[in-house]
């Protein structure tokens, strides 16, 4: 469940959603929650969400007091909740059905001087204005994480969704258990009397590597982060890494590879040669 508030105990507004059988279920949408103020604009708050491929339902989790919510898809809103008071702790079950289509929700927003924006990505791209993209990465954080990031800096990081939570405890939990691994591993081949074979020197640099990789896992992990929560506004840092990281970190995991492989051929060969092994060669 999600829950927020110092002791956990505050849940969330539950909403679970499903299409209607003449709904044609796109690939993603846009959930704005509006909340009536009685002297001030509306305040209107709009997140993305992922439809997955034959998914007929899906759950949506908010911190956030509204009277309405509408769903936007495929060019057409549709109202999914309305209440004459905000709803702060509810679950409700809603369906997104063609009766309730209604022409827009411009009248929320000012055409001449709009104070919110939102833009839709295409396919393979995310980000509070599309700047990111999937394009050409296979199993990368971005690809993996990036669509579910709530990308408002209002929103802290104990509201974001529990996956992102998880993912930071567990990348965390890693990088403390490689940390520890490695640094015993050096401790260890770096006294001469483990390196009198190649193999010491291979896995001595490995450990070396194995903690660059885990830092640079964590600094890609909190940089997609503060980027996508616009917590930073240094664009051209953030550019830098997204160009630099993932190409560090590739070229990093291929020369442990070489160094594991380099270890391998070194063992065969003392099996093959048996006591005839040179030492010094190795």
């Amino acid at each position: 469940m999600h829950y927020r508030g110092e002791k956990c105990d505050i849940r969330y507004t539950h909403i679970d959603v499903s299409f209607d059988d003449e709904s044609v279920i796109p690939q993603s949408l846009l959930v704005h929650y509006i909340k009536v103020e009685n002297k001030a604009a509306p305040i209107q708050m709009s997140f993305m969400k992922k439809i997955t491929f034959d998914q007929k339902s899906f759950s949506l989790f908010t911190p956030l007091e509204f009277n309405m919510v509408f769903i936007e898809m495929l060019n057409q809103y549709y109202l999914l909740v309305l209440r004459e008071k905000p709803i702060v702790l509810a679950k409700i079950s809603a369906q997104i059905s063609s009766s309730y289509r209604c022409a827009s929700v411009s009248d929320t927003d000012d055409k001449i001087c709009p104070i919110t924006a939102m833009c839709i990505c295409p396919d393979c791209y995310y980000g509070s204005r599309c700047q990111f993209s999937t394009k050409g990465l296979t199993l990368s954080l971005d690809a993996i994480l990036g669509y579910q990031i709530y990308p408002n800096s209002n929103i802290g990081i104990t509201q974001q969704p529990l996956v992102i939570k998880t993912a930071m405890a567990i990348t965390i939990t890693l990088f403390s258990l490689s940390s520890i691994n490695s640094f015993l591993s050096i401790l260890t081949f770096r006294m001469q009397a483990t390196r009198d074979v190649g193999c010491g020197l291979y896995l001595y640099v490995s450990s070396i590597l194995s903690i660059l990789i885990f830092v640079g896992l964590i600094i890609k992990f909190t940089f997609l982060i503060l980027s996508q929560m616009k917590l930073t506004h240094q664009r051209w840092l953030v550019e830098i890494q997204y160009i630099i990281m993932d190409y560090l970190l590739r070229i990093l995991l291929s020369s442990i590879d070489w160094l594991h492989a380099c270890v391998a051929i070194e063992r065969t060969m003392n099996v093959f040669k048996g006591i005839h092994f040179n030492k010094k060669k190795s």
